[in-house]
């Protein structure tokens, strides 16, 4: 790679990009990076390359395609605030890593390339033959101990039961083409910009800035964000972590305010992590180490019991004992991305007496068990309702939905909460095969917030109802259903039922 400078006679030298394309290996991988990081000086090697060749082979990953000169806005803004004021400077270049599950050794890639430039159809072509085997890419930055920089991968695809509804679509213009990969963005901390909190908050924003329409920040600015009015530590840059209340600031900067929560309760902190990550939110996770240094942490996704999990009982109206099966607790391994090991690590939630634990494996098979401190959830401007008012609302409406469907004793009634943005659930009304009349009046008559909250009456996976809420106000228990916006039937034979709790309500019926 030849670096920006003065040739013969004060001429500019203009940086070429090589593209290079190899089979894929743990060993050419490692090989890659240390190349690019300048690391091959260096007998050591980051854990975190380690597991993303790892990842990279349970992905079956075929070929890596390499990008020699790749300028990354990241890390470009990092080496402003802090790596072009050192004495020794590295290139202000990165090289990025594609991989592909189809092979394209030899001159397949020029071939392609070759057909693409025929014409628009051909392009189009070519373009669907590289997307079907994309997995993603990798950006290394010329730091030799801390190389791995923006990292975007699919997940994994080994369980039926992981959910991810954190993930986001990242464009990616490769070779006059745009490809696109769907997962969330990962990247080490270089322990001079940004520390273990501002990688977390990085990838939690990651997600929601890009869903809310804008764009995402980088980490000198999430630290820049956590410091601007209140640095313990003196300096912003280089950073020494960040506090609770920093995170909370920070997050406040970009405007997502968070709920904080911690697990004095750790079934309610279970329930609350699962509300959140059903509805797309990040959560950034404070913990404990097993050698007492806190550290942080962001869950991204979450898998589900194989089974179902344990019921609650209730006293019905008529003093009968119900049975009600909180769905959102029902994770019992959180998927992160963990700055020091990679990304979507599997974390086994566990807990002993009032403390609540993440259990994760390195990629040496390594246990380590974190104790978890506390959490942050961001939310969106428009959303002013949080995860624990939301279960406030469900308890208040439970003995009526339970009385109104006629539940059978010994039948338990499951309950999923999450929110959404209105227009994303009402296009899911479209694929549920509900009733065509009922949808259709309710798509030109509904009136609702940006945001929804929707909880999710049903009995052995048949669904009942939806109950759909506003979460532009806060609960003033005026009456229970003050922010209810609509009834929403699930199956035929919950029609009558639902259009008798419309009317109860006076809200709309779907």
């Amino acid at each position: 790679m030849m670096p920006l400078g003065r040739g013969p006679g004060g001429s500019a030298v203009v940086p070429r990009n090589a593209i290079s394309v190899v089979s894929y290996s743990s060993q050419a991988f490692i090989g890659a990076v240390q190349s690019a990081s300048g690391a091959a000086r260096s007998s050591t090697t980051a854990n975190q390359v380690h597991y993303l060749a790892d990842y990279l082979a349970r992905l079956n990953t075929k070929s890596l395609l390499i990008e020699s000169h790749y300028i990354d806005r990241h890390f470009i803004e990092e080496y402003a605030k802090y790596y072009s004021r050192c004495l020794v400077q590295p290139p202000n270049s990165c090289v990025r890593i594609h991989a592909f599950s189809v092979d394209l050794s030899g001159h397949r890639v020029t071939e392609l390339l070759r057909l693409a430039a025929r014409g628009p159809l051909d392009a189009s072509h070519v373009k669907e033959q590289l997307q079907g085997g994309y997995l993603g890419f990798i950006v290394i930055r010329p730091l030799p101990f801390v190389p791995v920089g923006r990292t975007v991968l699919v997940p994994p695809s080994a369980s039926g039961s992981d959910r991810m509804h954190t993930l986001v679509s990242y464009p990616v213009h490769l070779l006059g083409l745009q490809l696109s990969v769907k997962g969330i963005a990962f990247q080490q901390q270089d322990h001079a910009v940004g520390a273990c909190a501002t990688t977390a908050l990085w990838t939690a924003l990651q997600r929601l800035t890009r869903n809310e329409g804008g764009r995402a920040p980088t980490p000198a600015a999430v630290t820049e964000a956590a410091s601007r009015r209140y640095s313990p530590e003196g300096r912003l840059i280089p950073s020494g972590g960040l506090s609770s209340n920093q995170i909370s600031e920070a997050l406040r900067e970009f405007e997502f305010g968070p709920q904080v929560f911690r697990p004095a309760n750790p079934e309610f902190f279970r329930l609350l992590t699962g509300i959140y990550l059903r509805s797309g939110i990040p959560v950034i996770m404070g913990i404990q180490l097993e050698n007492g240094e806190h550290h942080a942490l962001t869950a991204i996704g979450y898998r589900e019991r194989t089974t179902p999990g344990a019921a609650e009982a209730f006293s019905t109206i008529d003093g009968n004992s119900g049975r009600v099966r909180l769905t959102n607790k029902d994770l019992t391994t959180l998927i992160v991305h963990d700055d020091r090991i990679g990304p979507y690590v599997l974390g086994t939630l566990s807990q002993r007496g009032s403390d609540l634990f993440l259990s994760i494996r390195w990629g040496d098979g390594q246990k380590e068990r974190l104790r978890i401190l506390m959490a942050f959830a961001p939310l969106y401007p428009k959303l002013r309702t949080t995860a624990s008012q939301l279960v406030r609302r469900m308890k208040n409406i439970l003995l009526l939905v339970h009385d109104t469907f006629r539940v059978r004793s010994g039948t338990t009634l499951d309950v999923d909460m999450f929110f959404e943005r209105a227009g994303s659930y009402l296009g899911s009304l479209n694929t549920m095969n509900l009733s065509p009349i009922r949808v259709a009046a309710f798509q030109q008559t509904a009136a609702l917030s940006r945001y929804v909250a929707i909880i999710r009456w049903s009995i052995g996976g048949l669904g009942l109802i939806d109950t759909v809420w506003d979460t532009t106000d806060t609960i003033r228990y005026t009456r229970i259903t003050e922010q209810m916006l609509a009834v929403v039937a699930l199956s035929k034979t919950s029609e009558p039922y639902t259009d008798s709790l419309a009317k109860y309500f006076s809200v709309a019926v779907g």
